[in-house]
C-alpha cells in the first residue's frame, strides 16, 4: 500500500496536516483528503510510487487558474501538499502496530524524520499535542492516531435503535446496558456490545465506567435513572452525560442526587441540540450532534438544549 499523508495546506482545504489515506496497488483507497477533488489523481500516482518502491510530494493548487488547469473544478481556493510514501519496512511495521493499538482503543504518535524517500518512523507509546510539519530540505513532524470514541447507553428500548446506528455509522464503539433482557431491541444489539444484569445495581458494578467517554440516560425510570446516573458521578473523566425528558425532570433527578451536579458541565439534560425533532431517528440525530460537538471540543453552542437554556 501507499501511505498519502497531508503535510501542508493553505487557504480552504477538506483535510489537514496529519490527515491521511492509504491506496492499495489496484487504486482502491480508504480515507478521504478533499472530499473526493484529487483521489483519483493520487491513486494513479500512488502507482508510480509502488513501481519506484519510493516516496513522492504532490502539491495541489484547488484556487484560481490552477483549479482550471486541474480540471477539478472544485473552487476551494485550497492548497494541499501530500506526502506519498511506500508502506514497506518500518512503515509498515510501524502501521501493524498502530492497527493494534487502534484495537485496543489506545491513543498513538507516530513520527516521521528525514529526507524524501529515506523517512524515519517513530510510534510513541503516548502522546498529547496537535500535529505539525516541516517541510525544507528534509521532512519532519508528527500526526496522532485516536481511537473512536466509547459511548455506553443506559436503556434499551427500541428508540435506542437509530442511536445506535448513528453511533456505529461514525465508527464509534457503542454498550447497551439493560437490566431487563426483553426490553433490549434487534437492532441496537445487532450494532453495539449488551450488557445485561438481574438489577441496575448488579448491572452497574460490571460496567468499566473509565472505559468510556460518554454516556446517554435513557431508561424511561425516573428510579432506574437514578441508579445508573448515582454510578455514573462516581467518576470524574466523562466529556458528555446525556439525560432524556424535559428539564425539570432533570432537576428533580439532581435533588434526588447532589452529587451529580458536580459533574455540571458535562450534563446535558433535556439531551440533543434544538433541531426541533420529535421522533426517535431526529432525537437520535440531535444527541450524536450533540456527543461529537463536545468531544471535538467546541463546548455548548447556541441552540443546544442544556441546563442552561
Amino acid at each position: 500500500m501507499v501511505f498519502a499523508l497531508v503535510v501542508a495546506t493553505s487557504g480552504s482545504t477538506y483535510a489537514k496536516p496529519g490527515d491521511f489515506m492509504l491506496i492499495t496497488d489496484s487504486g482502491l483507497f480508504q480515507g478521504l483528503l478533499s472530499g473526493g477533488c484529487v483521489e483519483g489523481d493520487l491513486a494513479l500516482r500512488a502507482q508510480d510510487v509502488l513501481r519506484s518502491d519510493g516516496a513522492a510530494l504532490v502539491d495541489y493548487d484547488l484556487g484560481g487558474e490552477h483549479d482550471a488547469l486541474w480540471g477539478m473544478g472544485a473552487g476551494c481556493d485550497g492548497r494541499l501538499q501530500i506526502l506519498l510514501e511506500c508502506l514497506r519496512g518500518d512503515a509498515l511495521r510501524v502501521f501493524v502496530e498502530l492497527a493494534k493499538r487502534y484495537a485496543d482503543g489506545r491513543l498513538s504518535k507516530v513520527t516521521l524524520e528525514g529526507s524524501l524517500g529515506q523517512l524515519q518512523w517513530h510510534l510513541a507509546e503516548s502522546a498529547q499535542g496537535t500535529t505539525s510539519f516541516e517541510l525544507a530540505d528534509t521532512i519532519s513532524g508528527g500526526f496522532l492516531i485516536t481511537a473512536p470514541p466509547n459511548v455506553l447507553v443506559c436503556g434499551g428500548g427500541e428508540d435506542v435503535s437509530p442511536l445506535v446506528d448513528l453511533a456505529t455509522a461514525m465508527g464509534w464503539r457503542v454498550t447497551v446496558a439493560e437490566h431487563r433482557p426483553h426490553y433490549v431491541d434487534s437492532r441496537a444489539a445487532e450494532g453495539a456490545v449488551v450488557i445485561t444484569g438481574d438489577s441496575v445495581a448488579e448491572l452497574t458494578q460490571n460496567i468499566e465506567m473509565q472505559r468510556y467517554d460518554a454516556v446517554v440516560v435513557m431508561s424511561h425510570h425516573l428510579g432506574n435513572d437514578i441508579k445508573y446516573l448515582t454510578a455514573i458521578a462516581r467518576h470524574a473523566h466523562w466529556q458528555y452525560i446525556g439525560l432524556l425528558g424535559p428539564p425539570h425532570r432533570r432537576e428533580r433527578i439532581v435533588t434526588a442526587l447532589p452529587q451529580i451536579a458536580a459533574l455540571n458541565e458535562v450534563l446535558y439534560g433535556p439531551a440533543g441540540l434544538n433541531i426541533g425533532g420529535r421522533e426517535p431517528a431526529s432525537i437520535a440525530l440531535s444527541i450524536i450532534a450533540q456527543i461529537h460537538q463536545c468531544l471535538a471540543g467546541t463546548g455548548r453552542l447556541t441552540g443546544t438544549i442544556s441546563s442552561r437554556d
